[in-house]
């Protein structure tokens, strides 16, 4: 990327989330969302699944690798229950994280999905809004609630320090 093109983010947002067996990301700063073969595409400026494909091969110097999550639960004591929380936060009003993401860019019909299938909820912490996303395993269970603040630059994450919540 040419820097001259490059734009200063005065509030750097971007993630990536799986929802169902599909993986999406989203540049909230850019506006650039899609599949992660559209990121890899982007980043190495490709076009065509074959030659992303050849491309993520090489990277991985012809055979794909295998990585493993560590699954051990944390041993740092919390004095809240993350499940708890994030009940909690399912019956708050999600207009706030609706206009919130479709404000960065976000597609309209996938925060329609996010919210209905309970993966953005809205916390409410110390007189803040937050949108809150639920991060799970592999096998779907909750690890961690991220949280990014509507209409301000803080962020923190509720639950034990895992793979799924760096």
């Amino acid at each position: 990327m040419q820097l001259s093109k490059i734009s200063i983010d005065k509030t750097p947002s971007f993630f990536v989330r799986q929802l169902g067996s599909r993986w999406f990301f989203k540049d909230f700063s850019s506006g650039l969302g899609g599949s992660i073969i559209d990121l890899v595409g982007h980043l190495a400026r490709l076009s065509g699944v074959g030659d992303i494909v050849l491309y993520l091969e090489g990277l991985v110097g012809g055979q794909w690798a295998s990585v493993g999550v560590d699954e051990t639960p944390s041993e740092i004591k919390r004095d809240y229950d993350v499940e708890e929380l994030y009940h909690s936060f399912r019956r708050e009003d999600p207009d706030a994280c609706r206009r919130y993401l479709i404000g960065r860019g976000i597609d309209k019909d996938l925060v329609e999905e996010l919210i209905s299938e309970g993966e953005v909820v809205h916390n409410r912490h110390h007189g803040k809004s937050y949108c809150c996303f639920a991060v799970r395993n592999a096998s779907g269970d909750l690890k961690c609630l991220d949280n990014h603040e509507i209409g301000g630059s803080g962020k923190f994450v509720l639950g034990p320090k895992s793979q799924e919540c760096v």
